[in-house]
């Protein structure tokens, strides 16, 4: 099976693309952990609700700001924190079917190309072999 140049060009980027995410994601969730972490210790407000309920005992925080609104801000913010995580998460998941997809149709083509080790590894810890990959016709 032949590959056109623009369907090569796209395989080769869709790898490139596939083979950043690892350093990408990596830093976005350390990048998340560390706001979290930094704001959590230094910034206690927005982020801890152990803090907030330590103000709002002492009568600490101005009485221009709103009982609720300082009670639920680190709940949102630990909230869109989560969501933030879940959607890295996310994307990870994506990636590895990418993985998976761009392996099978390297396969396919006959191409060679840098996909990770990662991929060929769990391949075969699920007991995956070349001859029952093999053996699925495009179409069926």
């Amino acid at each position: 099976m032949d590959l056109s140049e623009q369907e090569a060009r796209f395989l080769e980027n869709r790898t490139r693309l596939v083979n950043a995410w690892r350093y990408i994601g990596l830093v976005l969730l350390v990048s998340l952990a560390g706001l979290v972490g930094w704001l959590f210790w230094f910034v206690p407000l927005p982020a801890n609700p152990f803090t907030v309920l330590t103000r709002l005992k002492g009568d600490s925080i101005p009485s221009s700001t709103m009982t609720l609104s300082t009670a639920l801000l680190p709940i949102m913010f630990l909230t869109c924190a989560f969501l933030a995580l879940v959607i890295v998460l996310f994307v990870y998941a994506a990636v590895a079917n990418e993985r998976k997809y761009l392996l099978i149709v390297q396969k396919m083509t006959g191409t060679s190309a840098s996909i990770p080790t990662v991929v060929k590894s769990t391949r075969e810890s699920t007991g995956q072999s070349n001859a029952s990959a093999g053996a699925a016709k495009p179409g069926c």
